[in-house]
């Protein structure tokens, strides 16, 4: 007996670590925080170095959900721009993960195109998860019929029932939408300009999201964090020099403040320009020790 029993200890010492896939648990985790809108929970688990880009992704889509992007992205490991904006290869979870970041941003338009391209990989009717970003999608841009055949697939699911059922209400409805705090933000965050988003034409797009509604921080900051990651200050001091002091940017935060000391170390009237308190140029020697500052 206990020969046996020292075996399956031994397998099960030697198996677990092998056949129990830990980076996929923590994931289905990170996803989970991400669908339930735990957005510090995100947080909590990813302080410190982080390896995989999709964690850091996820931490960066909490950060701008609470609005906190680019006053705290050098709080939390960054490994380039792909810790922001994945690239696109038709796979479920990166057009899962990329239709939840162009949400975010206010895209709404890629946002579908990423959710729908994703629901296709599914089988069956498709993905709940997906139908229910193209119910939203849709409410927002007033395509009522088809978010209506949508609603009508989930209502035939036990799970998403009730949430199909509670967003009946929103069809045929303009001023339903507009009162919502979360589709009437978005609805008028939309874009005056009609595109499909090619990742080449990124920084196109973002300008247009930019200049759509001054009530939405997170396309000008998604695309200053951008900048700041590819280390492309160029770009980034043209970004900050046309919005600041707009309803667009009516104040630089901090990442932005660091970087403007990186651009005019040397020329202290160029920062004060910006209104950066005199404290942030003490904490510089720290900044400097961040990816940017290197």
């Amino acid at each position: 007996m206990i020969p046996q029993l020292f075996l399956l200890g031994a397998l099960l010492w030697w198996g677990i670590p092998r056949y129990l896939d830990v980076k996929s648990y923590k994931m289905k985790q990170l996803d989970y925080y991400a669908r339930n809108g735990q957005w510090d929970a995100i947080l909590q688990q990813n302080e410190g170095p982080l390896t995989d880009f999709l964690y850091i992704v996820l931490t960066n889509r909490a950060l701008a959900e609470k609005g906190e992007l680019a006053e705290r992205l050098f709080e939390y490991d960054q490994k380039g721009v792909q810790g922001m904006i994945l690239t696109p290869n038709r796979t479920f979870m990166v057009s899962v993960l990329l239709s939840d970041i162009y949400y975010t941003m206010g895209d709404i338009a890629t946002a579908q195109q990423m959710a729908f391209e994703a629901n296709l990989t599914t089988l069956g009717e498709g993905s709940p998860r997906l139908i229910q970003r193209l119910v939203e999608t849709n409410l927002i841009f007033g395509a009522y019929p088809v978010a209506e055949k949508y609603i009508s697939l989930l209502e035939r699911t036990k799970g998403y029932k009730a949430w199909a059922y509670a967003h009946r209400r929103f069809l045929y409805d303009d001023e339903e939408i507009e009162n919502d705090p979360v589709l009437g933000r978005k609805r008028k965050g939309l874009t005056k300009v009609d595109y499909i988003m090619p990742m080449a034409d990124m920084d196109v797009n973002m300008q247009h999201l930019i200049q759509s509604v001054d009530i939405n921080k997170n396309p000008i900051e998604y695309l200053g964090c951008l900048y700041l990651l590819a280390k492309d200050l160029i770009r980034f001091q043209r970004l900050i020099e046309t919005y600041y002091g707009t309803g667009y940017l009516p104040k630089l935060p901090r990442s932005f403040q660091e970087a403007v000391i990186t651009l005019s170390e040397n020329d202290p009237d160029y920062w004060q320009r910006f209104n950066i308190p005199m404290q942030r140029m003490e904490q510089f020697s720290i900044y400097k020790k961040t990816d940017i500052g290197k």
